[in-house]
C-alpha cells in the first residue's frame, strides 16, 4: 500500500508538472500572438492612415499614436477590443453642428459622431421628404462649426369664403330728368368659398394653389333708374333790372312785378349778394365735368334767373323779388351760403366781376300769384 501510494504521488507531481508546462506555453503564445506585428487602417478627422504597429488592443493603438478621445467621441471597434492584422479602426469625432430652418432661422447647437450631413439628420431623427431641402446637401462631409439650413416642407388645405359684389343694372326711366337717378331695387352681396392648397415651408404658408370655387349665394343686382327727362325750359326774363315797385306797394303783403302780383311770404332785410359762376373760379369744375353749369335742382344755370341760397331761409325752388334786380329763383345751393346770403348766377367772369358784391338789400320770398 504505501509502494502503491508513494507511485501515485510521482504521478501527480509529473501530472502537475505537465499541466504547468502546457499553461505556461499557452500563456506565452498568446501574449506573443497579441503583441506580434500588424498592419492596421486607422479613419480619423476623415483622413485614412495605413499604421504598423504591436499594439494589442485599439486603446493602446490610439495611445500609441497619440490620438485622445474626447467626450461625445466614438470609436469602432471598441477601444477594449483585441487588434488584428488587416483590422480597419475608426474615429468619429464628436462635432458641434449649427442647425437653422429657413435662411432667416434661429441656429441651434446640435451634436453628432456623423461623417456626412444625411448621416447627421438621420441620428437626429429627421427624414427628408420630397421637397425638403438641406445645404449643404446630404453627402457633403461634416466639419466641427458647421453650419445646416434646412427647409421642411408640408402642405395643407385652406378654405376662405369671399362677398361677390352685386352689379348694378342701369334703365332710362323717361319720367325722371336727366341728371336724376332712382333705385329701384338694392343689390345684394353674394358668396363663394374657394378651396386652395398651401404649402408651408418651415411652418410658413409659401405658396397657395387653388384648386376649387364654389358660389355658395348668387349676387342680386342693383336696379337704378336713370332719368332721360328734358328739364322745362324757364321762362326767358330780362336781365336787365326792372323798375322798383311802386313806393308803399311792398308793404302790404304783396309784391308787383311786371303787370303781375305776387302774395309775400317772407321778407328778408338786410342780404348780401354775391356773383358767381359755373367756372372753376366759383364751383372748381372746368367744361366737361359732371355736373357743370347745371343747379342743384338739375336745371341748366341761367343769367337773370338762377340764384343760389340757404334752403333753411329761402326754400328751393321758391321765386323771389330782389329789390332794385328783378325776379329770380331759388334753384342751387352753395357750401360757403348761410343764412341771408344770396350768390347771384352770371354767364361770363367779366359780368360777375362787375357786380361784384352787394350789401343791406331787401329780398321779397314770393307765394303764389294773386292777380
Amino acid at each position: 500500500m504505501e509502494g502503491y501510494r508513494g507511485g501515485s504521488s510521482t504521478a501527480w507531481k509529473r501530472l502537475g508538472f505537465l499541466a504547468l508546462s502546457v499553461s505556461m506555453t499557452v500563456s506565452t503564445t498568446v501574449h506573443a500572438q497579441a503583441y506580434r506585428p500588424k498592419t492596421v487602417g486607422l479613419w480619423v478627422d476623415g483622413k485614412a492612415y495605413v499604421v504598423n504597429t504591436r499594439a494589442p488592443t485599439v486603446a493602446e493603438l490610439l495611445k500609441e499614436r497619440g490620438i485622445t478621445l474626447y467626450p461625445g467621441d466614438r470609436v469602432s471597434p471598441e477601444p477594449e477590443e483585441p487588434l488584428s492584422d488587416g483590422q480597419l479602426v475608426h474615429v468619429f469625432r464628436n462635432k458641434a453642428v449649427y442647425v437653422r430652418f429657413g435662411e432667416d432661422g434661429e441656429p441651434t447647437v446640435l451634436h453628432t459622431t456623423a461623417e456626412r450631413v444625411g448621416e447627421a439628420l438621420a441620428g437626429w431623427g429627421i427624414s427628408l421628404r420630397e421637397g425638403d431641402r438641406v445645404d449643404p446637401g446630404p453627402d457633403v462631409r461634416l466639419v466641427d462649426g458647421e453650419t445646416l439650413t434646412l427647409v421642411l416642407q408640408a402642405e395643407g388645405y385652406r378654405l376662405e369664403r369671399r362677398p361677390i359684389p352685386p352689379a348694378t343694372e342701369k334703365v332710362e326711366d323717361p319720367n325722371l330728368l336727366k341728371g336724376t337717378s332712382k333705385v329701384v331695387r338694392e343689390g345684394r352681396e353674394g358668396e363663394e368659398v374657394l378651396l386652395y392648397r398651401v404649402v408651408y415651408e418651415n411652418g410658413a404658408p409659401k405658396e397657395q394653389i387653388l384648386v376649387d370655387r364654389r358660389v355658395e349665394r348668387e349676387a342680386l343686382s342693383a336696379v337704378v333708374h336713370v332719368g332721360t327727362k328734358e328739364p322745362p325750359k324757364p321762362v326767358p326774363l330780362s336781365t336787365a333790372a326792372p323798375a322798383r315797385p311802386p313806393e308803399g306797394e311792398a308793404g302790404d303783403g304783396y309784391v308787383r312785378v311786371a303787370g303781375k302780383t305776387y302774395a309775400v311770404q317772407k321778407v328778408l332785410r338786410g342780404v348780401t349778394l354775391v356773383a358767381y359762376t359755373a367756372g372753376p373760379e366759383s364751383t372748381g369744375k372746368t367744361p366737361g365735368d359732371a355736373g357743370y353749369g347745371r343747379t342743384a335742382l338739375g336745371y341748366p344755370a341761367q343769367e337773370g334767373r338762377t340764384i343760389a341760397v340757404d334752403p333753411s331761409v329761402i326754400p328751393l325752388r321758391s321765386w323771389v323779388y330782389i329789390e332794385g334786380y328783378g325776379l329770380y329763383r331759388a334753384e342751387d345751393v352753395g357750401g360757403g351760403i348761410r343764412g341771408n346770403m344770396i350768390d347771384v348766377y352770371f354767364a361770363d367772369l367779366a359780368s360777375a366781376l362787375r357786380f361784384g358784391r352787394k350789401t343791406g338789400v331787401t329780398v321779397y320770398v314770393l307765394g303764389p300769384e294773386v292777380r
